[in-house]
């Protein structure tokens, strides 16, 4: 070792020594969005909250551009608020694992924009049933976690 001090100590960072595995990510076009949104829209207006919800929560668009995500939150947002409370323990007991993460994840998406904010009690009834009936599991699955809307 010649000059020690012009050894480049980055290179043996932990972090810098392996490739991120590549992730599939559902990546959505206006147009399958628009459909997504129509069939989100249809269900509620037809009073199958369940079915909304669970189309919201099948795949959603993560790898999606900015603007494709606004627009199905602003959906997804409209499908909670379209659902009573009391049904709210119903439909979180029907849905798998998976599916309750996403749906926290979308809950965490939605308190973090300006039309979710507005609503947030109803956000808020929706965290308190899932973690209620749940458990904190989709919350430490949100954090560590790198897909989010």
């Amino acid at each position: 070792m010649e000059d020690w001090r012009r050894i480049d100590v980055d290179q043996y960072d932990p972090d810098l020594q392996y490739e991120p595995d590549p992730i599939d990510v559902p990546a959505y076009s206006a147009q399958q969005l628009d459909s997504l949104v129509t069939e989100i829209r249809s269900s509620v207006s037809r009073g199958d909250a369940l079915g909304a919800i669970k189309l919201c929560v099948a795949q959603p668009p993560y790898g999606s551009d900015s603007a494709i995500k606004t627009t199905y939150l602003q959906a997804v947002l409209n499908a909670f608020i379209s659902v009573r409370q009391s049904e709210i323990p119903n439909i979180v007991k029907s849905l798998d694992m998976d599916e309750t993460d996403t749906l926290v994840k979308l809950l965490y998406s939605l308190m973090s924009i300006k039309e979710g904010q507005k609503s947030g009690g109803v956000l808020l009834g929706w965290f308190d049933k899932v973690v209620e009936i749940v458990g904190e599991r989709p919350i430490v699955s949100y954090v560590n976690s790198s897909l989010t809307l």
